[in-house]
């Protein structure tokens, strides 16, 4: 493939495939951890370059309501970086708090039922690695530059 494979990681996960030039290729879910190791290990036609992944952090607030829970976007994450080893390929992990800017950025913000639009967190996310790693340009110097 030679691009990126941005990732949101949960119990319904979202991906979205760039190409090398940073243009969407490819969006989607997958269910589970039986999911995202049949979409990375047997469904990804091309492997990436660099794969982009939401980090998962057990903040004091969350920990409480996360008592009992089998940590499954843990999980996911170490499928991912399993799958990353394996295949000897890069990744990166970003903060949740960069979502507002890279929706401003890409102008697409999730719409209906969370569970139908991880996808566009992952989107997000490959956006905002690829304007501030200059593979695309910034949209806001951008619409300076034209308006």
């Amino acid at each position: 493939m030679s691009g990126y494979l941005a990732i949101d990681p949960g119990d319904t996960s979202g991906y979205a495939i760039f190409d090398k030039e940073g243009k969407v290729v490819d969006t989607g879910q997958v269910s589970g951890l039986d999911g995202m190791h049949t979409f990375l290990f047997e469904s990804l036609q091309e492997l990436p370059d660099l794969v982009i992944i939401e980090e998962f952090v057990l903040y004091k607030k969350k920990a409480l309501q996360q008592s009992g829970s089998k940590m499954v976007t843990s999980q996911i994450i170490g499928v991912i970086k399993s799958f990353c080893a394996v295949k000897s390929i890069k990744y990166v992990e970003q903060r949740s708090d960069v979502k507002p800017i890279a929706q401003m950025w890409s102008g697409v913000k999730p719409k209906g039922s969370h569970s139908q639009s991880h996808w566009v967190d992952a989107y997000n996310h490959g956006i905002y690695y690829l304007v501030r790693n200059k593979i695309l340009p910034n949209p806001a110097i951008a619409r300076m530059k034209n308006g």
